[in-house]
């Protein structure tokens, strides 16, 4: 971490955590979630990963060659009888297959959450400001640890075990995406903080501050967003057909982005709690509980405001370079969920379940009215881009802004 204490402040740095944070969104939009979260490269020596991850790949090759036998059609009956064996075999390798990967969960998860840190008593704790508050490989290790269980859960309750497998590294990656999130929303507080800090006592090397927390944080909440598409739809066998999500159990987008903000929130809260009981400084408290609540702020907003920018395009509007590497159908359905509509008595899945996440996070949060609304006007102009705003969202935006500012009742 740069040092903000003694004014020396890296202004190059930034300039990395936006290429950085761009490239992890290419990678998201460009690749599929089996490839691009490739934990399988892992080598795992302490805990036996690297054995199980052999014997997976084995069971692959396996069915890609059983599977490739059993393509040609024919009408012999030696062959159907061979197809038929075929096919129980390829359901036996898909059980064993299922079998050794909720046994490399078990072992992967703390094999990731030990590397990451999980032991925060050598931890640095802000010695005379010269370190951040939060660290996010620590962060990332509390979440894991607290939420193995959801994962587990996957693997047994998904019947193709391609289909468990995609989930499970789907969720690790969002999982970690809105850590990086919520980390950078925290360091853009800490940075800001102290920046004015040096300002008021008129250091002499305070160095020109360059902005980077916004870029970060759309690049980062677009990755996001495309991971929780390919989690939720799956292309189908007719090109023609809208899919459908895989089981009720999978929420709809801005659900899914907003209970992965949640976990991060509540690992947060324990992950500070665990840094406090080593220091008694109060102003550090009060440091972590201003950045803790800003940074959810900006977390849950830029998710939200990331989230039609990536997945819807306005009408005629076919701009090659914005579509990401989706099967349009999958596009498709987003779209309509996006810009659903509820009604007075069910809330929607689009712009209207936006504005009730929003309405919550603003109710929770203490002498920041102003924050607030200029994040949910944001948020909305966004949405307002690519669906109908109902007339609700239109009163709490521009309405609240109108009294809270220019004093219009």
């Amino acid at each position: 971490h740069d040092s903000f204490n003694n004014g020396t402040h890296d202004n190059h740095r930034p300039h990395e955590k936006i290429f950085a944070a761009q490239t992890l969104n290419h990678r998201c939009r460009s690749i599929k979630i089996n490839e691009s979260f490739d934990i399988e490269a892992e080598d795992g020596v302490e805990c036996g990963v690297a054995r199980l991850v052999l014997a997976w790949d084995e069971i692959r090759r396996e069915k890609l060659r059983i599977e490739g036998n059993g393509a040609a059609i024919h009408v012999d009956r030696d062959i159907i009888v061979s197809g038929a064996n075929d096919a129980n075999a390829i359901v036996a390798l898909g059980e064993r297959s299922k079998s050794i990967l909720k046994a490399w969960m078990e072992r992967y998860i703390p094999m990731l959450v030990n590397r990451c840190g999980s032991s925060l008593s050598n931890s640095d704790v802000h010695r005379g400001g010269t370190t951040s508050l939060c660290n996010g490989t620590e962060l990332l290790a509390v979440v894991l640890e607290k939420h193995t269980s959801i994962l587990q859960e996957f693997v047994t309750s998904h019947n193709q075990e391609e289909k468990g497998e995609e989930r499970v590294k789907g969720t690790l990656e969002m999982l970690s995406i809105a850590v990086a999130i919520y980390t950078a929303a925290f360091y853009e507080f800490e940075e800001n903080y102290f920046h004015d800090f040096h300002q008021q006592s008129q250091n002499p090397q305070q160095k020109t501050r360059t902005p980077w927390a916004n870029a970060v944080l759309s690049e980062l909440g677009s990755a996001l967003s495309i991971t929780a598409l390919r989690i939720r739809y799956h292309p189908t066998s007719n090109a023609y057909a809208t899919p459908s999500p895989p089981s009720p159990s999978c929420p709809p987008l801005v659900d899914m982005l907003v209970q992965a903000l949640d976990l991060v929130k509540v690992g947060a809260q324990s992950y500070f709690e665990q840094k406090l009981k080593q220091t008694n400084n109060r102003h550090m408290q009060s440091i972590i509980e201003s950045a803790h609540l800003n940074a959810l702020q900006k977390s849950f907003a830029a998710c939200l405001k990331a989230l039609p920018e990536t997945v819807l395009l306005p009408p005629g509007l076919e701009e090659g370079h914005r579509i990401p590497s989706v099967d349009r159908a999958c596009l498709r359905a987003a779209s309509i969920e996006l810009r659903n509509v509820g009604d007075l008595s069910n809330v929607g899945t689009g712009i209207d379940r936006v504005c009730e996440v929003l309405s919550g996070l603003s109710s929770n949060a203490d002498n920041s009215i102003q924050v607030d609304d200029l994040i949910s006007i944001e948020c909305f102009e966004s949405w307002a881009r690519f669906v109908t705003v109902p007339i609700h969202v239109v009163e709490m935006t521009v309405g609240r802004m109108a009294m809270n500012y220019l004093h219009i009742s």
